[in-house]
Parts: C-alpha cells; sequence; structure tokens
C-alpha cells in the first residue's frame, strides 16, 4: 500500500535522486542549460528543502544519511521506493553552506567568492544533493543558525561549509556552542566544518586584507579554488562553463579598430601612485597607437579628478562602470585581456579564455636575479602561474615592450575557447562529489594519531 501511494507522487517529485558520485559525467548543452545554476530567495530555498525532508519523514522514508557509508546500509524498501518519493541518498543528503558566499551568490552576487560559491551549488544540484543557507547576514559570523538546522536534521547533515572566521568561532574557546563534548553533545562533531577559502594564500604581496586563518585541525580541512598542485588546501576549483558557453565569443572584426580590453574596476586601480598597477597610461596609448587597436575599460569613480583625467588623456576608453552581462559582451569581442595588477586571482580571466580571448597577467614580484624562475612570481593571477602562451602571457610590471609584443602576439594568434581539465563542469561536478563521498572522520581520525 505504501509503494502504491508513494508512486502517486512521483509525477510532481522534482528532486529526485542521481547517482553517486563514482561515474563520469559528461555535459551536454541541455544540461549546461538546465536548472543547475540556480538564482533566488534563501530562506523559500531552505524551506523547500526542508518541506521535501518533513514530507519523508512522514512517510518514514527519512535514512540517515549524514556519513558517506550510507549507500552501503541496508533499506527497509528498494531504493527505487525513496527515488520515487524524492526520498533518495543524495536527495536527503544535507550540506549546510554557512559561509555568506553562498548566500550572496544565491542573490545574485558576480564577485569572485561568489562565483566560486555558485560553482559548488550548481555541482551540488547536478548530483541532487540538498543544501540549506545559514547565513545570517554579511560578515555575521555568529554560527546559531548552523546549530539550529544541524538540530533539526543531524541524521541528515553530511557537513558544514563554513567562512574560515566561522570556523575559528566553532574551535574557539567559546566553541560557539558548535562542537560535540560532554559539556555539548547535542554539538557537532569536528570533522564535519570544512573551511571556505577563496584567498589561498598568506603572501603579503597580495595585501594583509588576504590573510584569513586556516582551519585549526589542518590545511586539508580548508576548501581552495587553487589547482591541486598549487595548495595544501583540499582542491575544489571551480567551473564558469555553465555561465560561458551561452556567451558565443564575438569577433572583434565588426569594430572599427581591434579592442583590447583593461581588466580594472575602480579608476584608483589606474593611478599613478598605486602600487599594484604594472603600467602607465601614457605607455598604453602608445602602445594602442602603434598596434592600431582600442584599449578599452570599464570604471567606477573611486579616485580623485587627476587619474580620471590621466585617463582621458591616454585615450584608453573608459565605458563606464559595467554589470556581469555588460562586462562578458565587451570581453567576448575582445582580442586579448589585459591585467592591471587587481583584483587577484579573479574569474574574470577563466571567463576570457572561456570565450576564447587570452590574458596578460602582470609578474607584481620576481627574483631579479633569474627572472624567468616561476617559483619566485607574484602574478595578479597566481592560479595562471603554470599557463602559457596563446593563452596566457605573463609580462613583468613596467617592461612596456614586453607588454607590446604580448598585445601583438594575442592580435595575431586568436585562440578557441580554452578551459583547463579541472575547471571543466564535468571535473569539477566530481570534485564536489569527492568532497561531498570522502570519509572525512577517517581523515580526522589520522590526523590524531
Amino acid at each position: 500500500v505504501l509503494s502504491f501511494i508513494l508512486l502517486g507522487f512521483a509525477a510532481v517529485i522534482l528532486f529526485a535522486q542521481v547517482a553517486l558520485p563514482d561515474e563520469q559525467l559528461r555535459p551536454t548543452r541541455d544540461e549546461l542549460d538546465a536548472g543547475y545554476f540556480e538564482t533566488g530567495d534563501v530562506w523559500a530555498h531552505n524551506s523547500a528543502v526542508s518541506a521535501r525532508l518533513d514530507r519523508c519523514a512522514s512517510f518514514g522514508l527519512l535514512r540517515n544519511t549524514s556519513t558517506p557509508h550510507s549507500a552501503r546500509l541496508t533499506t527497509v524498501h528498494p531504493e527505487s521506493t525513496y527515488t520515487a518519493a524524492g526520498c533518495g541518498l543524495n536527495a536527503t543528503t544535507l550540506i549546510i553552506v554557512s559561509s555568506v558566499y553562498f548566500a550572496e551568490a544565491y542573490n545574485g552576487a558576480t564577485f569572485g567568492e561568489s562565483i566560486w560559491a555558485q560553482s559548488v551549488m550548481t555541482a551540488l544540484n547536478r548530483w541532487g544533493y540538498s543544501f540549506m543557507f545559514s547565513s545570517l547576514g554579511w560578515w555575521n559570523h555568529d554560527m546559531a543558525k548552523t546549530m539550529e538546522i544541524y538540530a533539526q536534521y543531524s541524521g541528515q547533515v553530511r557537513l558544514v561549509v563554513a567562512d574560515p572566521e566561522q570556523v575559528v568561532v566553532c574551535f574557539g574557546e567559546q566553541k560557539g556552542n558548535c562542537l560535540r563534548s560532554e559539556e555539548n553533545p547535542g554539538g557537532m562533531e569536528e570533522w564535519r566544518f570544512l573551511g571556505f577559502n577563496f584567498w589561498d594564500t598568506n603572501d603579503p604581496t597580495y595585501g594583509p586584507a588576504w590573510t584569513l586563518p586556516d582551519h585549526p585541525r589542518g590545511p586539508h580541512f580548508t576548501l581552495s579554488p587553487a589547482p591541486a598542485a598549487l595548495t595544501s588546501h583540499f582542491s575544489l576549483p571551480y567551473s564558469i562553463e555553465p555561465s560561458c558557453r551561452q556567451r558565443p565569443h564575438q569577433s572583434s572584426a565588426r569594430l572599427s579598430q581591434p579592442r583590447a580590453y583593461l581588466m580594472a574596476k575602480k579608476t584608483s586601480y589606474l593611478s599613478p601612485i598605486a602600487p599594484s598597477f604594472p603600467w602607465t597610461l601614457p605607455a598604453l596609448a602608445e602602445i594602442a597607437s602603434e598596434l592600431d587597436v582600442q584599449i578599452a575599460v570599464g570604471l567606477s569613480e573611486d579616485d580623485a579628478p587627476a587619474t580620471g583625467k590621466l585617463l582621458r588623456e591616454s585615450a584608453v576608453v573608459d565605458l563606464g562602470k559595467l554589470n556581469k552581462e555588460g562586462f562578458m559582451g565587451r570581453l567576448s569581442e575582445s582580442f586579448v585581456l589585459i591585467g592591471a595588477g587587481r583584483p587577484f586571482i579573479s574569474p574574470s580571466p577563466w571567463d576570457g579564455l572561456c570565450l576564447g580571448v587570452p590574458f596578460i597577467n602582470p609578474i607584481l614580484a620576481w627574483d631579479e636575479n633569474d627572472l624567468g624562475n616561476r617559483t619566485s612570481w607574484k602574478m595578479q593571477h597566481g592560479h595562471m602561474t603554470d599557463l602559457n602562451p596563446p593563452y596566457v602571457y605573463s609580462v613583468h610590471s613596467h617592461d612596456h615592450q614586453a607588454l607590446r609584443e604580448a598585445m601583438l602576439a594575442a592580435l595575431e594568434n586568436p585562440i578557441d575557447s580554452y578551459i583547463p581539465g579541472h575547471m571543466t563542469f564535468d571535473a569539477v561536478s566530481g570534485r564536489v562529489g569527492e568532497m561531498v563521498e570522502r570519509d572525512w572522520e577517517r581523515v580526522w581520525k589520522e590526523d590524531r594519531e
């Protein structure tokens, strides 16, 4: 009787289980255009997930999915019965996305950290995992909402993905009522907490603002978007493939001049006294004239009028402040993207490569006695250190002749769309699956031995 009732719900269930992440997935265009990429209201999302889990409980179909060993448990009903009701193994595995960047991404934010968070959520959606938001606001490190969700669904919570500062709250002297102990039996095990740290370096080249605390239980309990070869953290790259594939590259031939795009958000980035600006506006104007190309930039004003005056005199075309769609449109019809020193490790150069636009990556610091030693390079985009022309041109700061040569090479050697293997939607989906299904408890125990 129960099976008959459950099958009646199958036509309206939206959260069917998908296979566990042990098979290779290949994204089709239909998949890339599907509803894996989401924005919306975080509390409406939470309510929908909560209602589904409660419904599964009312059917007697809510199993303990809080460990990756759940797939090997003996079940009362055939798995198809759980799946038909939207109560499959993945669908009832819950990840609490506590980091504020997940809520910001779901609300439509498009800065680096939120793009990474959106990529993780997109992959979770693809696998059919459930997630709930617990951030209470910008830079609010109170973990009360996280623990409220855990108390309600402790048998389903697999992991908590938290800002580094939130991890500190839980592991600090007050423990934030997060961690399980004799005094706090309702707390969570230490190994469930993973740090979400976009800024994976404490290098002073990038400034003190990017120095964030590491996980108290070791770097591998911190997630990082850097490739595995560049980080001691758990490498969890992001993929811009689902959004990029919807924006075909536009040839700059339709423009009166080929366009190079200067990647800078604010006028202060281009100030003569800005320590990280690797070029000069007069030099850029001279190169543009020599190559008969246009250099464009989209800026918001945050500097003294002097920089704006220099910008106008340089003949670099300021397109004004652009939203994400406007920027991507201008970028897609450019022949090269030129780094301006900041922002660091931005997703924009990856967007460019996916659109068929190479990147000039400024080298901001290096070994004066060994200019070609890449291990000594501190770059605007440190995750691109190992990439070479025709995709990425690494140019030492203020070497304007090398900049001119790189721009000419990009102009004469156009590229097709390029996405590094570890950043494809397929690869990132697999890595997110590894994160969810990893035996973090075993890793935690091994570290303590």
